[in-house]
């Protein structure tokens, strides 16, 4: 299973960054938003942030999956990405 994770994830980052332009700057923000979190040493902010984060990450890469595996369903994969 990881290897199919490690072999996709090229293809969801770019189907992630082309969604929305702006995408990989937001994504940069927000992950500084983390690091002044963590530097500042607020735990409950910087908790906060890296759960949104998180949550935010599964949702757009399942998306992603979902999409790769409506478009290439005989690109050789052996199986579907699960969910």
């Amino acid at each position: 299973m990881l290897d199919s994770i490690f072999t996709l994830m090229p293809k969801i980052r770019a189907m992630v960054y082309s969604n929305i332009a702006d995408r990989k700057s937001t994504a940069l923000d927000f992950h500084r938003e983390i690091f002044d979190a963590i530097e500042r040493q607020d735990e409950d902010s910087a908790s906060a942030l890296m759960r949104d984060h998180i949550t935010r990450a599964a949702r757009q890469a399942n998306e992603a999956i979902d999409r790769i595996n409506s478009l290439e369903p005989a690109a050789g994969l052996q199986e579907q990405m699960p969910v």
